[in-house]
């Protein structure tokens, strides 16, 4: 199976790949740039999503759009110790443990390991309390529990000190720790602190050494090490055997391979990246795909395959050439390479043909060798030479147009023509003569006359059949318009009228009148409008594409155009989708502008679309389907507008810094969720800085915040922006939340941030609690001497039903109120302010209830509901627990529309509690459930109680009970008027399976009012 993969990487240098994977397409950060001159040594997603990178210039955090020196110095190594929730950062010179909350850094070893000053090289995490640190002198064990430090010198057969590169725990055996040294492997025991050399003896010459200087390792599940050397390939070895398969030491022209980074992406795919380029190879079948291998010595590839894959499967790319990722998350757009353009040419596409078959696309390019055509279907490309044209000599194609199976070709110095299936392209002998022309633009008048533009000599009629070629000086209606000896662009619109542009210079000639209009000031206000790149047409009107941005330019009336700038961008030329949105094109960018709402969005390589170098995008054209044709040198792209989505990846916010009274203040809490700050009651000026984790949509990133207990709206950002700063903070509790999104309005999770300003005495919680208690008491007050009135009042009307609800309320009050009120008192005198403030909120809403439901004879269900919650709530605080309850409302059930006679269900429940539950030993349980049918609400409170015999026997109970139940079953009576069958109040008792009492059941039928 090796020597399979020997064998292919021996004989086939081409690019190949997976379909998944495609390195080609690679975007970069533009805050990374700093890392371009840098050797980045190791990249590892870190906790809580931030990537960190050691380099030989510092060790980084990066979020996608910051990049955050945190330590200087050169960087070797960084491990993840996950058992203690820290990372292990090697320097040259010092291992750095950080703790991954808090923020909090240690140096634990320096570069004093043994006599003398040593260089750290790597570092291997064996279990929660042993570090096995490698360095120029050999090895160290450290142990993180007592600080002890053991120092070993890996010493070779022939004398040679083992220089440590790299190391790396088995995975099956996990007292073996593989070590590679500039002097071969060593497989080093940590129990006995023994160990034992393998050297690999594959060559007979100097490149014998430079194979056994390792440079990267990796165990595989299998056993098998894949053993990097710094100058000599790959080694597949098995520590069992000794065999071993030796790859990678002869590519092409290439004798002295690196391999630098060995990285699994599963346990049947590992990628492999050298000086000859990258390859993926799995293990379980010994397939292999190289990826851009370079036979070029004096140019290695390098950097090319990833150095780490994370959790959302993106690929990180970078060593010497900075960093990259390529995100297959992202990639909804077809690429297309051009194999056919290799010479080292400009090949800049000016026009974009569809032919008849719309599977053919025709691309007219500047700078090339001919016509290209590329066949949808099968992902063919082909070239057509010109007739009479040496082979391999520049072209200098500028505009290409169909007129019925013929495609007339443009170029620089004459007209061509292509007939659909004929496979040359063939030249119209016109009379020209051997000055340069620099044709740029052409347009059908019929079907053999031509306007055809120079930016030298003006504008020229074509008539391909007679061979011949007037100037605009041998025109009647032209000859004399001195300002037509420069035309760059011209355009024949539907209606006939010819547009002709050169640099800030737009005219239209009016057929019917025989005259030109030079509408050049109505484009930009009378401004200057630099520089005319295209035409396009649509529906609307004639588009403009220049330096100054884009413009709509429309006939309204006779002679008379009206012109609308479209945005200020500037563009090499524009056009509308089927949906009236417009698309335009920068340099490394292509921008949708919204038909609807006239908002933009922004589209770069980071968003799938190719990566075209220095040059960037040259042309967008479309398809009849409305699919978008993107056009660079030598690189392509066909994508629907729809295919241009948003990276899956939702950011995350989290803090940069926060500031009080301008001095920065450390943000105390776990993790990046939830963060507190708290302050002294003169610390009320507050600035708070944050950012978002997005390697996806980074570009696109908005922001929304807001500051709970100061401002209830969101205040929307976008990314790069100031964080706020809140003064004059009075003492109290706030939360400050930040939410961030990617494109859209799709908010992911907050981070939040707690904040306590300290208050002074007037303002704390007792004293706010006495005032509270002061005036919960004055509305006792308030409500008794109500309640009196009230009940005088009821005594001289003649409505009974108003009159018994009263007094069952009036019933409840005294002892229910007077126990709440020592309830809430035993909770002061407990010091228990929280317990104290819920027992106080949930009184208030029963007080407020009752005062709401008072004067009204039936009330909502929800209202009524809502009483008999708090209430039971109440009960259950203040007898600690000893029952729980259950209220099970039918879901068909309209809580609002539903009207019933008030104080019904309340007092079956205190009877049910203060009889039933509450002598019960044990916990008890108490159950409402609550169902209509037609006009009737049957509501049934159930307890598991004592029973209403062991009630009734009790000293407590002396008939208050009964009477209740009487004065409920009366006003029921009255209420509905003999339309419920039956009795309107049934009790059932409950027994156990011996005959003991296990509760009470009270079925009322209520009348319902809508």
């Amino acid at each position: 199976m090796i020597r399979l993969f020997l064998c292919f990487i021996s004989l086939v240098s081409i690019r190949c790949l997976t379909a998944q994977v495609d390195l080609d397409h690679v975007s970069r950060f533009a805050s990374t740039e700093i890392l371009e001159t840098v050797r980045i040594k190791k990249v590892v997603e870190g906790p809580y999503g931030f990537v960190w990178l050691a380099t030989n210039d510092g060790l980084f955090r990066f979020d996608g759009s910051r990049l955050d020196l945190m330590f200087k110095g050169h960087f070797e190594d960084l491990d993840i110790d996950q058992v203690n929730s820290q990372f292990v950062f090697t320097s040259r010179e010092h291992l750095i443990l950080h703790k991954f909350s808090g923020n909090k850094t240690e140096i634990i070893l320096k570069n004093a390991l043994v006599e003398g000053d040593h260089i750290l090289q790597t570092t291997v995490v064996i279990n929660d309390s042993t570090y096995l640190v490698g360095s120029s002198y050999g090895l160290t064990q450290y142990s993180l529990r007592d600080g002890a430090i053991k120092s070993l010198q890996l010493i070779s057969p022939d004398g040679t000190r083992g220089y440590v590169t790299v190391a790396e725990q088995d995975p099956l055996i996990t007292d073996v720790v593989w070590v590679g040294t500039k002097s071969g492997l060593y497989e080093y025991h940590l129990s006995s602190g023994s160990y034992q050399r393998h050297w690999l003896n594959y060559f007979k010459d100097d490149r014998e050494l430079a194979l056994n200087l390792l440079d990267a390792l990796y165990i595989h599940s299998d056993g098998m090490i894949y053993w990097g050397s710094w100058g000599a390939g790959l080694a597949i070895y098995d520590p069992i055997t000794g065999e071993y398969d030796h790859l990678l030491s002869e590519v092409g022209n290439r004798t002295n391979t690196h391999v630098y980074s060995i990285i699994p992406e599963s346990d049947s795919a590992i990628w492999i990246s050298a000086t000859m380029g990258a390859v993926s190879f799995n293990p379980l079948t010994g397939a292999a795909k190289s990826y851009l291998q370079s036979d070029n010595i004096t140019d290695p590839v390098m950097d090319l395959g990833p150095v780490m894959i994370d959790k959302m499967g993106r690929y990180w790319i970078g060593y010497v050439n900075g960093l990259r990722i390529h995100d297959p998350n992202q990639s909804h757009i077809e690429i297309i390479d051009c194999p056919l353009m290799t010479n080292a040419r400009h090949y800049i596409p000016r026009r974009v043909s569809f032919g008849r078959n719309q599977d053919l696309l025709y691309l007219a390019v500047d700078f090339s060798e001919g016509l290209y055509t590329y066949n949808l279907r099968n992902k063919n490309w082909n070239i057509y030479n010109f007739e009479g044209v040496k082979p391999n000599k520049e072209l200098r194609i500028w505009d290409a147009l169909w007129s019925g199976d013929t495609l007339w070709i443009l170029e620089r110095q004459g007209l061509y023509y292509y007939k659909e299936g004929s496979g040359i392209v063939k030249e119209i002998p016109l009379n020209l003569s051997q000055e340069s022309y620099r044709f740029r633009s052409f347009a059908t008048v019929t079907k053999d006359e031509f306007w055809m533009s120079s930016n030298l000599r003006g504008i020229y009629m074509a008539y391909p059949s007679r061979g011949e070629l007037k100037h605009y000086t041998e025109i009647k209606a032209f000859k004399n318009h001195d300002f037509l000896q420069h035309v760059d662009k011209l355009h024949l619109d539907q209606n006939g009228l010819l547009w002709l542009g050169y640099k800030n210079h737009l005219w239209v000639y009016i057929p019917e009148t025989s005259h030109f209009i030079d509408i050049s000031a109505n484009v930009n206000d009378g401004q200057p409008f630099l520089y005319l790149h295209d035409f396009y047409e649509d529906a609307k009107g004639i588009w403009l594409s220049t330096y100054s941005g884009v413009y709509l330019i429309q006939r309204t009336d006779g002679d008379q155009f009206e012109s609308t700038r479209i945005t200020t961008i500037s563009t090499n030329n524009v056009l509308t989708d089927l949906e009236g949105d417009v698309w335009l094109i920068t340099e490394r960018s292509i921008t949708k502008i919204n038909s609807h709402n006239d908002l933009s969005q922004r589209y770069t390589k980071n968003d799938g679309l190719p990566n075209t170098g220095r040059y960037g995008y040259e042309r967008i054209d479309r398809f009849n389907d409305d699919r978008l044709f993107l056009s660079g040198r030598k690189v392509f792209a066909i994508f629907h507008p729809n295919d241009l989505i948003p990276a899956p990846e939702t950011p995350q916010p989290y803090f940069v810094s926060a500031f009080v009274d301008g001095i920065e203040t450390k943000l105390h809490g776990l993790g990046l969720s939830l963060n507190y700050l708290n302050l002294e009651p003169n610390q009320n000026s507050v600035t708070i800085d944050f950012s978002a984790i997005s390697f996806s949509s980074r570009i696109n990133n908005r922001f929304r915040y807001k500051l709970e207990g100061v401002n209830e709206d969101w205040v929307v950002t976008g990314a790069g922006s100031k964080g706020p700063t809140y003064v004059n903070l009075q003492g109290g509790d706030y939360r400050f939340y930040v939410e961030a999104t990617g494109t859209g309005d799709n908010w992911g999770a907050p981070a939040i941030i707690e904040i306590k300003v300290g208050e002074y005495w007037w303002q704390k919680l007792w004293v706010q609690l006495l005032l509270a208690l002061l005036a919960l008491c004055m509305l006792f007050v308030i409500y008794r001497i109500r309640i009196g009135r009230m009940r005088k009042q009821n005594e001289i009307q003649m409505q009974i039903v108003d009159l018994e609800r009263k007094a069952l309320q009036a019933q409840m009050n005294p002892h229910f109120i007077f126990n709440a009120m020592n309830s809430i008192q035993n909770l002061v005198a407990k010091s228990d302010e929280k317990g104290a403030i819920f027992y106080l909120g949930r009184f208030g809403k029963l007080l407020r209830s009752v005062l709401d439901n008072s004067n009204d004879s039936y009330v909502s269900l929800s209202k009524e509901l809502e009483l008999v919650e708090n209430y039971i709530l109440l009960e259950s605080l203040r007898f600690q627990g000893v029952f729980k309850y259950d209220i099970d409302v039918d879901p068909a059930l309209d809580y609002s529309d539903i009207k019933i006679p008030g104080f019904i269900i309340q007092p079956v429940v205190e009877n049910a509690i203060q009889h039933g539950l509450i002598p019960k030993k044990g916990e008890g349980e108490l159950k409402i459930a609550l169902r209509q049918n037609g006009a009737i609400l049957s509501c049934i409170v159930e307890d598991n109680g004592v029973g209403r015999q062991a009630s009734a026997s009790s000293n407590k109970n002396k008939g208050g009970s009964s009477v209740g139940l009487k004065i409920l079953k009366s006003r029921l009576e009255l209420h509905s008027q003999g339309d419920i069958e039956g009795e309107v109040i049934f009790i059932e008792d409950l027994y156990s399976e011996d005959g003991s009492p296990s509760g009470t059941r009270v079925n009322i039928k209520l009348p319902i009012q809508n």
